[in-house]
């Protein structure tokens, strides 16, 4: 049974609703010429929800596992779409949505292949519908490929389709886009298609900010740029613009800027495969891969070591890695092929006026999800300069294999009744820069075997 939300509003403008849409049997009007005005977009849901109820809901296979119905905005496709939306528990006050990246949520589809190496989900939520200045009851996550400018994704007209293009506050929207709901951090909920007028004004005002200074909800259209004869009475104006020039254009302007092809200049990073990736596909444990220049990777900080030795590096998870492992049925028993050692190492912290910040940052360990369940991750400079195997893999090794006692001895030092044997943290920090580690690495070439491994060049040359 669905539950309009929420009740007493129409579901087009700000009076007391009066009448229940017939069809689906969430949607409010205050008026049939509301419900009129309405209709061109509420009926592709409207006359689908009978397919998404109870009785439909794909049943768990997993603890924890649940379905809801979700929106999805599929940029093949002029309108939006009910679907179920697969989620789990994770911990005690968080659900994980990771399908989103799987194929059939924000990576396949048919019109943007991309691997799930280089899909991944970028989230806005939002609790209150700024146009009515309305609570809406839960919280609406709007879902999508975070670097979809640059990763060849198509213009989503099914946003463009529920968007008022009289709105001087819309973005062009590319790749695909999930709208999904919670009522709270461990409770999923149903969308229902009085949802969809909630998702559509998130849209009309994504780029809406108070120094605009639009006090009401007459004054957002008010101050939209139109013409008289384009305007309608109603507050809702008729799409007039194509926002399917803007996107086109943006991407024109950002291929001149780079000066080079849609997608950036190539970067040559470092995937570090997990026990899986090694063992049963035996892919080398450390692999050179070329990454776009505007890859998300860019965008996050550099790990504490490695910017203590001038090499700042970057270190992402391989999006679906976990799941895909998970899912396998060719793994031997005895194995937990998402481990990744090295890519755990990389992150540990080394920041002696940082307070430590469990499960977060804390002085010689990594952050709790670099601790498990960490699958293949990307490795790659923040100067954007080609990194190789070989400097990735000598850094892990000399943070665990050289840095790692003198974390352990220092803080051991700590807990010493004889003060007299205690280390401050500058103790090791003295060990942590470009000469120790150029030292270091000198020496990491010379016990190799691989004539390949002995001739790498400096990172710093």
């Amino acid at each position: 049974m669905t539950t309009p939300n929420p009740p007493g509003y129409c579901d087009e403008c700000k009076k007391i609703a009066s009448q229940l849409c017939g069809g689906c049997r969430s949607s409010l009007y205050c008026s049939r010429v509301c419900q009129k005005i309405a209709w061109s977009t509420h009926k592709h849901l409207c006359k689908t929800l009978q397919d998404f109820q109870d009785q439909n809901r794909p049943a768990a296979t997993d603890k924890g596992e649940k379905y809801s119905r979700a929106i999805l905005f599929d940029p093949a496709r002029a309108h939006p779409q009910f679907i179920w939306l697969k989620s789990r528990n994770n911990c005690t006050d968080s659900i994980e949505l990771d399908d989103l990246a799987d194929e059939g949520g924000l990576a396949n589809f048919t019109k943007s292949k991309f691997t799930n190496d280089h899909v991944c989900d970028k989230r806005i939520e939002f609790v209150r519908n700024k146009l009515l200045d309305r609570s809406i009851g839960h919280c609406i996550y709007i879902s999508y490929r975070d670097n979809y400018f640059n990763d060849g994704s198509e213009f989503n007209g099914a946003v463009s389709g529920i968007s008022d293009s009289a709105s001087k506050y819309l973005h062009a929207w590319g790749g695909p886009i999930i709208a999904h709901s919670t009522n709270n951090p461990m409770s999923v909920v149903d969308l229902i298609p009085s949802d969809l007028r909630h998702i559509g004004d998130f849209f009309n005002s994504f780029k809406y900010s108070p120094v605009d200074k639009v006090d009401n909800y007459d004054d957002y259209y008010a101050s939209s740029d139109s013409d008289d004869s384009n305007v309608s009475n109603h507050p809702r104006k008729p799409l007039k613009l194509s926002l399917y020039e803007e996107f086109r254009q943006i991407l024109s302007v950002r291929k001149k800027m780079m000066g080079e092809k849609l997608g950036g200049k190539k970067v040559t990073a470092v995937r570090i495969n997990c026990n899986g990736d090694v063992t049963v596909d035996n892919r080398p444990r450390y692999e050179a891969c070329e990454i776009s220049s505007s890859h998300p990777i860019f965008e996050q900080a550099a790990t504490d070591i490695s910017q203590r030795v001038d090499l700042p590096i970057l270190v992402r998870r391989t999006p679906g890695s976990v799941d895909t492992w998970a899912k396998r049925n060719d793994v031997p028993t005895s194995m937990v092929p998402w481990v990744n050692t090295a890519g755990t190492f990389l992150n540990i912290g080394c920041q002696p006026e940082r307070e430590n910040d469990f499960p977060g940052y804390s002085w010689g360990f990594a952050p709790m999800i670099w601790q498990n369940s960490v699958g293949a991750v990307l490795v790659a400079r923040q100067d954007k300069k080609d990194l190789l195997p070989g400097h990735v893999e000598a850094l892990a090794e000399y943070i665990k294999e050289y840095l790692m006692p003198f974390f352990q001895k220092q803080r051991e030092s700590e807990y010493c009744e004889d003060e007299n044997l205690f280390l401050d943290k500058y103790y090791l920090m003295k060990e942590v820069g470009l000469e120790r580690f150029e030292e270091y690495f000198q020496g990491w070439k010379l016990r190799q075997t691989d004539p390949v491994k002995q001739r790498t060049a400096s990172p710093y040359a």
